[in-house]
């Protein structure tokens, strides 16, 4: 695992395998352990928080939010539905997690909804924070 700095202050993570991105300034490298399906998200997510990082942008696709989901490591999702219809043709926002049935289906709990343009956005949470906690 290697993370980078790009010099706008943004951070990345890339797999161990894959050099890390030449940028104008300064990056660091971090190892972590890896799993069969590639970086262990809760050892990477654990470094990041230790690091003082509580936000993390997923914009890699419906394997990546797929692999969040399976182990349990979203609390916020921000979602956009757009009044377009693309067919067989479109990509996945969420590939296979695990979930066979409804019953076992994630649910969600809706905290806002906005516009922008013609499309709707959705702020959803995954579960519980600490500070929705009555007991927090």
């Amino acid at each position: 695992m290697s993370r980078y700095r790009a010099g706008n202050g943004s951070e990345g993570v890339t797999e161990r395998s894959v050099p890390p991105p030449r940028l104008p300034n300064s990056h660091e490298s971090l190892v972590l352990p890896a799993t069969a399906d590639g970086i262990d998200l809760s050892a990477l997510t654990a470094e990041l928080n230790r690091r003082g990082v509580r936000s993390v942008l997923l914009e890699g696709g419906g394997r990546l939010a797929a692999a969040f989901a399976a182990q349990d490591l979203l609390d916020r999702v921000v979602a956009y539905v757009a009044p377009v219809l693309i067919g067989s043709g479109g990509r996945t926002v969420l590939d296979d997690f695990g979930v066979r049935s409804l019953g076992e289906a994630r649910r969600l709990r809706l905290d806002s909804v906005g516009r922008l343009d013609d499309d709707v956005r959705l702020v959803l949470r995954a579960r519980p924070l600490a500070s929705d906690r009555e007991d927090a």
